[in-house]
């Protein structure tokens, strides 16, 4: 419990580093290093740190399973639509949380930035984190006893029955800046003055190929290896890599093909991992079905357990017939796993 605690003190909404800011949410690699593991530590406190976890935006609800649009009782939350692991609905929030706290101003803070996506947020069991939804909220509004919010599906295998114990944590999106001043180019590539080519500029087609006002990109962007400084992403996916039902040998994890990657386990096997981001933090999330039917032999892997202190092997046995996730990360030269 004091470890998750303290993590909760740490996460800021400043740019990620994993040097001098393991803990921020916002920038290139913060969400994928800290976002998962966030939410989590607000499961585990929540239950017994009702003030706490008001403050750093987490409401526990219990899950109603009517569809209507319209007060779902003292203590829960319910969505308009039976589907919830896909599209758009409505969440419907009671303005009193599980614990009989009123929290109608904390929901009010889910949609009061005025960007398009308010906040992101997270809706999982307490007592299952395998069990959750990732939605981006684009608006909401106070409806007297409960509050309603707008969603859009991001990930997450729902799995929600009624009465479960849910915690609600978010992420507020920042309101928009004033538009600054515009002018010629000054500088390109940290060069003034007259501008010419040099080896490494983006040619004239990858330069027109993106879009200077409004527009959509049509195709792959990439970057190679230049950074995207001060960009603001919504609705970002993530693409699963499916490795199939391996039996023997070698699985071999490719962390640049993408951060949610797939595996069954057939029999026993050996992981391996590769292409770590050398210059930038960087996370992987393993998907792993049937882990327990066979041996797996680990990577060199430090893997969190609750007191903060790690070891070579995931912390609990993984099951023989159901799935497993499995976050890893890497700070440094190591990298760290958490069974969620």
């Amino acid at each position: 419990m004091t470890t998750a605690t303290e993590r909760l003190r740490a996460y800021n909404g400043n740019a990620y580093d994993a040097a001098t800011n393991p803990y921020g949410l916002d920038g290139i690699g913060g969400m994928d290093a800290n976002l998962v593991q966030a939410f989590n530590d607000m499961g585990e406190v929540g239950a017994s740190a009702t003030s706490q976890t008001a403050a750093l935006s987490v409401a526990l609800f219990t899950w109603d399973t009517g569809t209507a649009s319209a007060d779902p009782g003292s203590g829960k939350i319910r969505a308009t639509s039976v589907t919830i692991t896909t599209g758009s609905f409505t969440l419907c929030a009671s303005d009193t949380d599980s614990g009989g706290n009123v929290i109608g101003a904390l929901l009010d803070t889910l949609f009061a930035s005025t960007s398009a996506v308010k906040s992101r947020a997270r809706l999982v069991n307490t007592a299952d984190a395998t069990k959750y939804i990732d939605v981006q909220v684009t608006g909401g509004a106070d409806a007297g006893a409960y509050h309603t919010l707008s969603v859009t599906v991001l990930a997450g295998p729902g799995g929600f029955a009624s009465g479960d114990a849910l915690a609600l944590g978010w992420v507020r999106t920042g309101d928009k800046g004033d538009t600054g001043p515009t002018g010629g180019v000054s500088t390109v590539f940290g060069r003034s003055g007259a501008v010419t080519a040099q080896s490494g500029d983006y040619t004239a087609s990858q330069v027109g190929a993106l879009p200077t006002s409004g527009g959509t990109l049509s195709g792959a962007v990439n970057f190679s290896g230049y950074a995207a400084q001060s960009a603001t992403l919504y609705d970002t996916r993530y693409t699963r890599v499916d490795k199939g039902t391996v039996s023997s040998g070698t699985v071999t994890f490719d962390v640049s093909a993408s951060n949610w990657q797939r595996l069954q386990v057939g029999g026993s096997l050996t992981i391996a991992l590769s292409n770590w981001p050398s210059s930038v933090g960087a996370s992987l999330l393993l998907e792993i079905v049937n882990g327990g039917a066979g041996t797996i032999t680990w990577p060199t892997i430090s893997f969190v357990k609750s007191d903060g202190t790690t070891q070579a092997s995931p912390t609990r046995s993984l099951q023989s017939s159901g799935t497993d996730f499995i976050q890893l990360w890497r700070n440094g030269t190591t990298v760290y796993g958490k069974v969620i």
